[in-house]
């Protein structure tokens, strides 16, 4: 009971089912209130069930699922291409910029595959998408933290002028052919990795799939916290809809 109770401890939780209930009893009015209640209602029961646990990870899954990794190709690459995942910046002047949590996620499984298979170059793509604002690329962040990793600052190259996962994977095939590099990795989120792979294709960029951060099965969760909203699936279904959304953009406009 104890636990049942504490999920009410939740902000998102409690506000998400008053606002059911509030929207619930003004369907009761007449039929001219109803019409208009009718769309927030709708809107309300789309933003509840992407809320839900089940649902974020089977829009999730969607996408991982699709990553197929051959472990033989993995082995002794001549170059391991990482994927930025943005910065964030942590003051006025943009002097404190630091890596987003799937960033160090990339960084650290790009190094551990450094580090398992023996040296090789690492190219770090990414540059700067506020282009108001001046504060180091994607890339620049990510050698400085992989230098405290303890990869050497002359066994990385940088690629700073992407703003795009498109333009991540066009710019690191330049790089790989002007530095003949044939059997190349390359590291990103797992969700993300689907559209990498048709960008590479699209691209005739030869890269086999390293990707990291796949969603954890979701285990040990009550009857009742299927049934409720929480932000953490919420957050899936965003990031899942965001790719998709990506996704349709890129084969709009013949990038993929």
């Amino acid at each position: 009971m104890y636990y049942f109770l504490h999920q009410f401890t939740n902000p998102y939780v409690v506000l998400m089912l008053l606002l059911g209930v509030c929207l619930f009893r003004g369907m009761r009015g007449d039929a001219y209130f109803r019409r208009r209640w009718q769309s927030a209602l709708l809107i309300w029961l789309a933003l509840y069930t992407l809320s839900l646990h089940a649902v974020g990870a089977l829009l999730v899954d969607t996408l991982e699922s699709r990553v197929t990794v051959d472990e033989t190709a993995l082995h002794a690459p001549d170059a391991i291409v990482v994927l930025g995942a943005g910065v964030e910046i942590l003051d006025d002047e943009a002097e404190n910029v630091r890596l987003t949590v799937n960033g160090v996620d990339r960084c650290v499984h790009a190094f551990n595959r450094y580090r398992k298979n023996g040296p090789c170059p690492l190219i770090l793509c990414g540059g700067i998408v506020d282009s108001d604002r001046e504060y180091p690329s994607e890339a620049e962040v990510m050698r400085d933290f992989l230098e405290t990793l303890g990869v050497p600052k002359d066994g990385m190259i940088l690629e700073d002028r992407s703003r795009s996962t498109f333009e991540n994977i066009r710019n690191a095939a330049e790089l790989m052919l002007r530095h003949q590099f044939d059997r190349v990795v390359c590291v990103t989120s797992a969700r993300h990795m689907h559209r990498v792979m048709l960008c590479c294709q699209k691209a005739g960029a030869g890269m086999a799939p390293d990707p990291c951060g796949f969603q954890e099965p979701v285990r040990n969760v009550k009857w009742y916290e299927h049934a409720l909203p929480y932000t953490g699936a919420i957050e899936k279904s965003r990031t899942a809809i965001h790719e998709w959304i990506g996704i349709a953009w890129y084969r709009a406009n013949g990038r993929i």
